[in-house]
């Protein structure tokens, strides 16, 4: 493009300079052959085409010029557009992110909870001995009806944090059954929550299970990932995908 506008530019001035000269001639060396009379009318026409002729060819020039710059705001809008949309994405999907980090970290501050009802129904069934009047029985059985109608809260809980979960990781599941076909719906459980670096006894007070059956399921699991003895089934897990 500059080698093109430095040629046009050069033909430009080339094209002048003959004009120039060629009304030069017509202004001022033919007149001196002609009479006075005709010379001086002759002399003023030239010089007033040559002018004329000066004045166009450098209004071409200006002219192509400008159209032949281009503008680094104009080159530079698209780019900046570009860069702004990209921006305004990465910043939706971060707010999308943190977003779900707190329903999942709200999720596990649930399972605490719960679990520290379930503690305090336990530490009040064990001082049965200890029952001074009805009042305290009433208390103790009012404690366990609220302990399980917050397991069938868990139940849904669950559905709603597996849809949360999906969302944060979607890669996880769809990783998983696909280097891994055996796995069913009870171990890919089992593979969220030691996603999230939960305890075996949080898993348990989750699932509703004892302490047991939760090792027997990670157990199961490390053989259908066929992990070795040294690798960690929790760091393997939460490096997954």
């Amino acid at each position: 493009m500059q080698i093109m506008k430095k040629q046009c530019w050069l033909f430009t001035l080339l094209l002048l300079l003959v004009t120039f000269a060629y009304f030069y001639q017509e202004a001022f060396i033919r007149p001196a052959i002609l009479s006075s009379a005709k010379a001086n009318i002759f002399a003023g026409e030239a010089i007033s085409t040559l002018c004329l002729s000066s004045f166009t060819l450098l209004f071409g020039m200006l002219f192509f010029s400008n159209q032949s710059s281009p503008n680094p705001q104009t080159l530079a809008h698209p780019q900046n557009k570009k860069g702004m949309v990209g921006n305004l994405k990465k910043m939706n999907m971060e707010k999308h992110l943190a977003h779900k980090s707190q329903e999942v970290a709200w999720f596990e501050e649930q399972i605490a909870q719960q679990d520290k009802a379930l503690q305090e129904v336990k530490e009040l069934v064990g001082k049965t001995n200890r029952w001074q009047n009805l009042a305290q029985m009433q208390n103790i059985c009012s404690m366990i009806e609220e302990s399980v109608n917050n397991e069938f809260d868990i139940e849904e809980d669950w559905l709603r944090f597996r849809i949360i979960f999906e969302q944060l990781y979607p890669n996880f599941f769809p990783g998983l059954k696909k280097e891994f076909k055996a796995l069913t719906n009870s171990d890919l459980c089992i593979c969220a929550l030691l996603k999230l670096n939960l305890n075996t006894k949080d898993m348990a007070d989750l699932l509703g299970i004892t302490v047991d059956s939760v090792k027997k399921r990670r157990y199961r699991l490390r053989q259908k990932l066929s992990l070795q003895r040294e690798t960690n089934l929790v760091e393997y897990i939460i490096n997954f995908v």
